[in-house]
Formats: C-alpha cells, structure tokens, sequence
C-alpha cells in the first residue's frame, strides 16, 4: 500500500503536493470533467478544459481526417510528451501534411485511450524538458488511470447533429437524400476492477464509439453543376472504434510490488477525398458518369503494455520498467478508380501504409532526506530508447500508370505517357515499392533533479537531462526553478 504514491508531473519528490510544486500544474478530474462537457474522447474533452491545449478535427487531410492532431501551447504535436503512470507513451505512426494542424509533426494519438480507463490528467507546461526529455519542448500530459476495485462504472451516450446539407447538393447526390440530422454518434463503456492479495487491483475498460460522417458543402448556387470545382462531400469522418485498457498491481513483499497496464485500440475509419466531376480527366464515364467522391478509408491499430517493479532499498525508492507500444496504419481506398486502366479499372485498392514501434527500458531511483535543512529530495534514472519506423508499399494498382510504355530513342530506354490519364487510386494515391522504409534509431540519456527546501517558506528545485540519439546526436537540457 505504501508504495501507491501518486503520479505528479513536474516533481519527483514524495513529499510535494500540486500546491506546493515549484511549477503549475493542472490536474483534471475525469469524472467531474467528463459530465459537464459532454465529451467522449480525450482530445475534445481537453480542448474544453485545459488552457492552452487545441484540438481541431480535420476535414480534407489524408490521415489527419482520421484523429485529430493535437497541440499544448501552440507548438507542435510532436513537441507535447505523453505519459501514462508515469511512463513514456509512444506517438502515432502518421505524419501530418496537407494543411492540417500540426503539418510535418507528428504526435500521439490520445484518442486510443478510453476516457472511462482515465483518473485523472496531469499538465506540465514549464521546464518539462529537463525533467523528461528533450521532446517534451511544450510541456508533459500525464494520464493517470483508474485503480479503483468492487465498482462497476458505465456510460451510454448518442447524439446527432441537427443540420441539413443544401437542398439542391442534395439532389444532386440522391434524390432521396431528405435526412434532417447527421454526425449520428453512439458510446458505450464499462469499467470494473477487482482486489488482488493485499493492497493490489485489476482495474479493467472495454470502451465502444461509433460516430456517422457529417457534410458541410459549400452551395455553389448554381442549378448546373456541370464544369465547377466543387466538393459534395465534406465534414467529419465515420468511424468505428473498440479499445480495452487494464491497469493492475501486485503485491510481491513488504517491499515490492509488480505492476502492469496497456491496452489495445482498433479503429475502421472513411473520409470522403475532393470529389472528381464527370469531365476530369481523372475519371472514367462508363464508370462514374456523374463523377464521384473516393472514400479514404483506414484501419488503425494501436497497442501498449507496461511492466516494471517498485521497490524500496535502503530508503531508496527504486522503479524498473520495460514499456512498449505500436501504432499502424493501413489504407483502403473505395469508390475510387485508377484512371490510366480506363474502364477495367477496380473501385477498390489497398493502398498500403506504415507503422511506428517503441521500446523504452528505464530505472529510475529517488529518495528522501528529511534531515537536511527542510528536507532534500535527490532522484536519479537512466533511459534506453528504440524507435523502429516502416512504410509498406500499396497493390500495383494503386500507384501505377498503365498508360507508360517504354520506347527507344537513338538506343536509350524512355518512358513515354501515351494515354495522358491519372494514375493510382484516386483520393489516395498507394505506396510504391519504391516508398518502403525500415528505419531504426536509439537514445540513451540520464537525468537527476534535486528539490531542497531551505525552510518553510522557500523552496529549489534544478535538474539536468543528459541525452544522445543515434541519428542526430546530444543534447543537455536544465532548469532551475524557486517557490517561495
């Protein structure tokens, strides 16, 4: 039981509470948070309830129409470092592009933890660099999840959005089409946890969301859409999504606890692309002979699991723990052609995608000196980092243009567009062969941090993070903070 300390960023002392840390620090009540704002993923449930973290959905931006890009003070997401309990969570494998929020950065995808799995949230915004890597540039988002036993908490919620697209779109795209509502969203969750030996749980979450698409075209005011550019279908994308979390602690000594938690997120998406008008070149008539609007689709996997040991030696609290996590992506683009194979194109491609895995091994060793002056607390920790990144190439017919053909010019081999057409699968072009990477990289840094209160009233805490990346080099990070 002793060892159940709490998780708060931005000190490693046992003895700090929230108030009296040298930095501000914003804790988010889940339960409370969640019933007032009517949210039912993190990263919308944050944008109402913690200053300086934004999260916008995206409509017309690839991937990034498939979670939602997150950012804490403005900066990028890949400059926001992510916890749970404590432990380093890894990022989702998608770079952003195309406009969106966020565009060259990439950042962890927060909606593949269940808001009913979560405690509470911790926000470090200052000196966060020093104390937990030299990525966490705007700050540490710390998840807390749930240890509670012998409660069964649940949540049902539906909701639509009461919104007509324009009468005449309407028409165009079906005649039937008289729906007076859209963005249909359904949640379900339940949470339990159970007592293990003494002073240990299981707390365990199955989580369920599926939400409708949303279209918010522009009206051309036109009753002759022939020739313009315009898009019939733009909002929000559909979406399916089933994660399970688990928490747990088990009691091995006086001394010792083993402790685990991860969980497993899968997500089925579609996204509508620009639409393609009957004339396009990169459309086939005898196919779409009023033009048509691809549907981008994606299946998302995300899974985590951390394990480690806390223990108490000679006073020293020490923790030792292996986290790994992985994040795919995988494309699927339906009502699409490949223009280049005329009519015998398919409507329908697999059009590859890429992955991201994280192995993270750290020790970490911290204690407290009550004797010296107020009390002094030294905490000291190792980290080795391994990234492993991979991009898969897309079936043929999803990138290549069937109207090249090879002709030789005075002995030289050259490639010659006979046809003129667009190739790969429209809305999303695959990945070529070409395109597929195996990319490795480490880090290895250390860090210690000291916080000396000098009397009741005043307070210093410095620290100092040594790291070295295998691909780009060292860095050295420090703060120094006062409270008084």
């Amino acid at each position: 039981m002793f060892l159940q300390s709490l998780e708060i960023v931005g000190t490693r002392s046992p003895n700090r509470t929230v108030t009296e840390s040298p930095v501000a620090v914003d804790v988010i009540n889940i339960s409370e948070i969640a019933n007032s704002v009517g949210q039912v993923d993190i990263n919308q449930l944050l944008q109402y309830a913690a200053p300086s973290f934004n999260s916008n959905k995206q409509s017309g931006a690839d991937g990034a129409d498939h979670l939602d890009p997150a950012t804490l003070r403005g900066l990028g997401p890949d400059q926001t470092l992510v916890l749970v309990n404590g432990k380093r969570r890894h990022q989702s494998a998608h770079v952003n592009i195309f406009g969106s929020r966020g565009r060259g950065n990439t950042g962890t995808d927060l909606n593949t933890i269940p808001v009913s799995a979560i405690e509470r949230i911790e926000i470090l915004r200052v000196g966060a660099s020093a104390q937990y890597g030299s990525d966490a540039i705007a700050g540490v988002i710390n998840i807390v999840l749930k240890s509670s036993v012998n409660e069964f908490n649940s949540s049902v919620m539906t909701g639509a959005y009461n919104a007509t697209t324009p009468t005449d779109i309407n028409d165009y795209i079906d005649p039937a089409y008289n729906k007076k509502f859209d963005g249909e969203k359904m949640h379900l969750s339940g949470n339990y946890g159970v007592e293990i030996g003494d002073g240990g749980f299981l707390n365990m979450t199955i989580d369920y969301l599926k939400n409708e698409h949303t279209n918010r075209p522009s009206n051309p005011g036109h009753e002759d859409y022939e020739g313009l550019i315009w898009r019939r279908q733009i909002g929000l994308a559909s979406g399916d999504n089933l994660a399970t979390y688990f928490n747990a602690q088990i009691p091995l000594s006086k001394n010792a606890n083993l402790y685990a938690f991860g969980g497993s997120n899968y997500r089925d998406t579609q996204a509508y692309a620009w639409t393609r008008e009957a004339d396009d070149s990169r459309n086939i008539p005898e196919i779409y002979p009023y033009g048509f609007d691809p549907k981008i689709k994606s299946i998302i996997g995300d899974k985590s699991f951390s394990i480690g040991v806390k223990s108490i030696l000679n006073g020293w609290n020490i923790d030792m723990n292996n986290t790994f996590g992985a994040n795919n992506f995988h494309y699927l683009i339906d009502g699409t052609l490949n223009a280049s194979l005329g009519a015998s194109s398919s409507t329908s491609f697999g059009a590859g995608g890429y992955g991201l895995s994280q192995n993270t091994t750290r020790v970490t060793s911290s204690k407290y000196f009550e004797n010296i002056m107020n009390g002094l607390n030294i905490a000291v920790g190792a980290e080795h980092r391994i990234e492993r990144y991979n991009i898969f190439a897309g079936e043929e017919g999803s990138w290549k243009n069937y109207g090249v053909i090879d002709t030789v010019i005075d002995g030289i081999v050259t490639q010659v567009d006979i046809a003129g057409l667009a190739a790969g699968s429209q809305g999303f072009p695959g990945f070529q062969p070409s395109n597929e990477l195996n990319a490795y990289r480490s880090n290895v840094d250390l860090y210690v941090d000291a916080e000396l209160d000098i009397n009741e009233r005043l307070m210093i805490a410095t620290a100092l993070r040594a790291e070295n990346y295998n691909d780009f080099g060292k860095t050295l990070n420090y703060k120094v903070a006062s409270r008084y």
